[in-house]
């Protein structure tokens, strides 16, 4: 989710929502009509909910979100999935209380504070080991969600699995590897040109 997407979220759930005290009194009373209200407005935030839930559990990316002492809020279930937990067991932990090595989980909560501290975007990736002993390439994008007072709420973010783009990476650069290695084995002169007659490559015979 960006941050623009995320603002607009809010902006349409503020506009269709009322926060429960609207509906009291000055005495802290709620009228039949105002019951009647509450009732309504609290149906819509559960069906914005599921709607919302429904979204994040047909995407394949792992979505979350951490609050100002950089603790889990929320969590889809494909990085449940991911990690082997279950929703309980995540919410209001961080990183090093989820068994993260010390190292990784040390730059994950820098980098959600910096967030915060900054209102600026972050995108990296890492190495990272699951409870099965799976491992796999992460890239990771951790979004600021400004609140009606323009401070940072929330960090919000969203992580994909490039194992494979990774792996396909290395295999282009082994074989390159190889490929440099017979082309300098050639004993005699050896040099390619492109369609417009500019060197690609010479091997050290050929310079």
């Amino acid at each position: 989710m960006s941050n623009r997407d995320a603002q607009q979220s809010q902006t349409a759930s503020d506009a269709e929502v009322k926060p429960e005290n609207s509906f009291r009194d000055e005495n802290g009373n709620l009228s039949e009509q105002n019951q009647s209200e509450l009732h309504e407005s609290n149906r819509q935030m559960d069906e914005q909910t599921r709607y919302f839930e429904a979204i994040l559990s047909s995407s394949r990316d792992f979505a979350y979100a951490f609050n100002k002492e950089g603790r889990f809020v929320f969590v889809s279930q494909a990085l449940l999935d991911c990690w082997g937990w279950k929703f309980e067991e995540v919410i209001g932990k961080n990183f090093f209380d989820l068994e993260y090595p010390e190292d990784l989980a040390a730059k994950l909560q820098q980098q959600i504070q910096q967030v915060f501290d900054t209102k600026q975007s972050i995108r990296d990736e890492t190495l990272y080991t699951g409870k099965s002993g799976n491992e796999g390439f992460y890239e990771y994008i951790f979004n600021p969600f400004f609140g009606a007072d323009g401070a940072v709420e929330l960090v919000v973010g969203t992580t994909r699995n490039i194992t494979e783009r990774k792996r396909s990476e290395v295999e282009i650069e082994q074989y390159g590897n190889l490929n440099r290695e017979i082309l300098e084995s050639i004993t005699d002169a050896f040099f390619a040109i492109d369609e417009e007659w500019r060197f690609t490559y010479a091997n050290k015979q050929a310079e």
